[in-house]
């Protein structure tokens, strides 16, 4: 009996906590009003065929350092030589195109 007390003290306390009336805050709320963000949208569909040599890659590479770091991921690589040498291969091998 104890316990089915102890139960439904717990219930009706629980309920009794959960006030509708109360507005839950953000602590931030960003501004979205139209026309705050601008967003470039660029496509790379000829850039990578383009490359023909390592320093075509080394400028490519240099105006798109986000896509250097985060996708091909530069610090997996011992040094900037290795990196480079890797994906110059794979980006000019003629079987690139069947993928």
């Amino acid at each position: 009996m104890k316990k089915i007390v102890g139960i439904f003290l717990t219930v009706i306390v629980g309920l009794s906590s959960c006030k509708n009336d109360r507005e839950e805050k953000c602590a931030f709320i960003p501004d979205v009003t139209p026309g705050s963000v601008k967003v470039k949208i660029e496509s790379l569909e000829a850039a990578l065929p383009a490359i023909k040599t390592k320093q075509d890659l080394v400028d490519f590479f240099s105006k798109h350092p986000h896509l250097r770091d985060d996708f091909f991921s530069r610090q997996g690589y011992p040094n900037d030589s290795a990196f480079i040498n890797i994906l110059f291969d794979r980006f000019t091998s003629p079987h690139i195109d069947t993928l």
